[in-house]
């Protein structure tokens, strides 16, 4: 289990790997639909040169999803691939929950990958669904459905349970309070099958002063935990930008048989990547590392 106190030597140095910028809206871009919803714009933009069709949040600069038109099951950002390895961690996923819908691009992914899985999508605004359906190919079924409510409110009264969650939850320059807390992550266990595997994609600490108190609080709410520097390592020169922390409802699984796991995914064509090879790139193991940061709360001062 994680331990609240001082920040060893270890994870400083993974904390200094965090990216020079988020992904930025690029030039050229052709809006396709704006929308007015209870909490904010919503924007769909095609990038003509890079085939890319978008979806934002103005005022904020920040790309939320971005969906490649003639691959729409591609994972085009790295971090949703850092997010998709948490399904070679369990053994059997066959319930999975999704917070924060976007462009529906991790859905997506999971349809061609684990077809066979049932899918709960919980988005809060009405218009990211809507937009979702109309431009990025969102199609509901008997296994993919879709909730419009609060993440939090749904865990307080669903009676499901979940082998593998995934958290993707941003507004347009943050993820939102309460779903960062001690208070939401013990809530969320309450949800969890044993073994449950949650995924929570964080921004770094260089556009987030919260960076280290999300690690924290996520890695210290479960027995084991990993970290994921999303592109590390990858040879494309550019930054990380998001880290992935992933937190196991169980012992969880040594590094080696999580990335054979992977590998076989791979062999049966389940995956369109490297998978092996990123977990072998990005991943490091929380567990046991003691940290110099409170948690966050409900009532933290923020």
């Amino acid at each position: 289990m994680i331990v609240v106190g001082r920040l060893t030597r270890t994870l400083a140095a993974v904390l200094t790997l965090v990216a020079a910028s988020v992904q930025a809206q690029p030039a050229g871009g052709v809006v396709r639909a704006e929308r007015v919803s209870p909490y904010g714009r919503v924007r769909v933009t095609d990038y003509p040169s890079s085939g890319l069709r978008c979806l934002e949040f103005p005022p904020g600069a920040v790309l939320q999803s971005c969906m490649r038109r003639t691959r729409p099951a591609e994972l085009v950002f790295p971090y949703l691939r850092s997010m998709l390895a948490a399904m070679a961690l369990h053994p059997s996923p066959r319930r999975v929950l999704v917070v924060g819908l976007g462009g529906g691009s991790l859905t997506r992914a999971l349809q061609r990958s684990f077809p066979y899985v049932r899918q709960t999508i919980v988005e809060i605004d009405p218009e990211v669904v809507q937009v979702c359906r109309e431009f990025f190919g969102l199609v509901p079924t008997l296994l993919t459905q879709v909730e419009v409510a609060d993440a939090r409110t749904f865990l307080g009264r669903t009676r499901e349970v979940y082998d593998v969650v995934f958290l993707d939850a941003y507004g347009s320059d943050a993820i939102p309070h309460h779903l960062t807390t001690l208070e939401f992550f013990r809530l969320l266990r309450a949800r969890l099958r044993p073994g449950g595997v949650v995924a929570s994609n964080i921004w770094g600490r260089h556009v987030n002063d919260l960076y280290e108190r999300q690690v924290a609080t996520i890695a210290g709410s479960f027995p084991t935990a990993y970290l994921l520097r999303s592109g590390a390592g990858s040879g494309n020169g550019g930054p990380v930008s998001n880290h992935v922390v992933i937190g196991v409802l169980g012992k969880g699984d040594p590094p080696r048989e999580w990335v054979g796991r992977a590998a076989q995914l791979q062999a049966a064509g389940r995956v369109d990547f490297d998978l092996a090879g990123l977990l072998r790139r990005e991943l490091e193991v929380l567990t046991g590392v003691i940290l110099d940061v409170e948690p966050l709360r409900d009532n933290s001062r923020l």
